[in-house]
């Protein structure tokens, strides 16, 4: 029996308590999903976010934070009370950007500081915390971090986690679905320009006629590669040549 309690406390030893830990997973070319995950963690469920979310690059910055958690329906960065302490308007996930000092500058820049907690709901061991929506394309790096001076990642019993992950993302103007299929069709390179929409179809940021010959072209040899499906809905018709035309007739041009 000694030997066995002995085991047991070596092994108690040499295993780490389970953490709390988030991650980044990018949903479409302008929405990255943030998640936690605190199963298993003796400090108990997450009690409140104080975290910044920043961007790389020049091209892309953060515009929104959407879909956020309804058991974090407390936003104390930017809640407002009335003199009898009630509710008078709940507020944002962007934290306050009173202080400078210690918060991103918030929506349309490089960084927010999102500021959520849960007062009367019981949140899930882990769930998704929010989506942030991004605008611009340009593959860039997304990292999330505590914030310490708004509280980092705070357990029922008071105690921090560290909220640190980061993200390649392939910004772009791809909703979710375009997204999928971009991805299905093994990421053609074009996709990604924010003049592709708009019938930039040879990638090179103009739309011309060569433009509608280049997808043309494709339809004849009935290429697979994705990159002249102009109308990405997953098949190469001259459907998509004729959008590309009438895309080079309207005289669109890239911004």
């Amino acid at each position: 029996m000694k030997k066995v309690i002995a085991a047991l406390l070596v092994l108690a030893i040499a295993t780490p308590a389970l953490a709390a830990t988030m991650s980044a997973t990018q949903i479409s070319g302008t929405e990255v999903k943030l998640s936690y995950n605190a199963t298993g963690d003796p400090q108990g469920l997450i009690r409140a976010f104080g975290i910044d979310v920043t961007v790389t690059g020049t091209d892309v910055n953060i515009v929104d934070i959407t879909n956020a958690n309804v058991a974090y329906d407390i936003f104390p960065g930017s809640i407002e009370l009335d003199a009898q302490g009630n509710i008078s308007a709940p507020g944002d996930p962007v934290g306050s950007t009173d202080n400078h000092a210690d918060t991103q500058p918030g929506k349309n820049s490089k960084g927010v500081t999102l500021e959520m907690a849960s007062l009367l709901a019981v949140p899930l061991a882990a769930d998704d915390l929010c989506v942030v929506v991004l605008a611009g394309c340009e593959d860039i790096t997304l990292t999330v971090a505590n914030n310490t001076p708004r509280g980092g990642v705070v357990h029922n019993n008071g105690a921090v986690s560290d909220s640190s992950t980061s993200i390649t993302v392939e910004a772009s103007t791809l909703d979710q679905a375009q997204y999928a299929l971009w991805l299905g069709y093994g990421k053609p390179i074009n996709w990604k320009s924010c003049c592709w929409p708009l019938g930039d179809v040879d990638n090179n940021t103009f739309v011309t006629f060569g433009d509608v010959s280049y997808t043309y072209t494709d339809w004849l040899n009935a290429d697979t590669s994705g990159r002249s499906d102009a109308d990405m809905n997953s098949f190469l018709t001259f459907g998509d040549v004729s959008k590309v035309y009438t895309d080079w007739l309207n005289g669109n041009s890239c911004p």
